[in-house]
């Protein structure tokens, strides 16, 4: 019920974790092994961005430093109070995971003319973020600072009307949450 009629402060984490147990069942050691299936994704997105980056060798230690990073995190758990690993159910590692695929669709739209749909893609996947964690929503800002430097002079009609896409998914991945609320 998202503790109807109070307002969810994570609603698309909430809806995750549900779906987490759907699938495996009222088991924790369960949830937490598909948790962690579905977070394994991380170091492998981590290294498509190194690799749109740079090369494929900052796409394997960005990938390398993301796995020895939860793999020294699970071991030193049982002496840290106040830190985010797998085994933990926090909104930290989805989030990351939806931001570094909002990322690396930014710079592959910034290097290179896409489909229009691609800063529509963009906006969405940071709308869905806003829905884990609100404040990732503010990263529209910076990429439009960003993304306009080098496109103002050559693709100025693409940069704004990028600019409006990026903001419409933003908007079509926030509103039923909007909607929700304001009833």
């Amino acid at each position: 019920g998202f503790l109807w009629p109070d307002i969810p402060s994570r609603p698309l984490y909430v809806t995750l974790l549900t779906w987490m147990y759907a699938i495996a069942g009222q088991n924790y050691y369960h949830v937490i092994a598909l948790q962690m299936i579905v977070l394994a994704l991380f170091p492998a997105s981590l290294y498509l961005l190194g690799r749109e980056l740079g090369s494929r060798a900052v796409g394997l230690m960005l990938a390398l430093l993301a796995a020895l990073r939860e793999i020294t995190a699970n071991r030193v758990a049982p002496f840290a109070l106040n830190h985010s690993y797998s085994k933990l159910f926090l909104s930290e590692i989805p989030t990351a995971l939806i931001l570094v695929a909002f990322t690396l669709f930014a710079i592959r739209w910034i290097k290179a003319p896409r489909p229009g749909w691609y800063p529509l893609m963009i906006g969405g996947l940071l709308g869905m973020a806003s829905l884990i964690r609100l404040q990732s929503a503010l990263l529209l800002v910076p990429l439009m600072v960003v993304s306009g430097i080098p496109m103002w002079n050559s693709r100025k009609v693409e940069w704004m009307r990028g600019v409006v896409l990026m903001m419409l998914g933003t908007t079509i991945a926030v509103s039923p949450w909007f909607v929700r609320n304001y009833e």
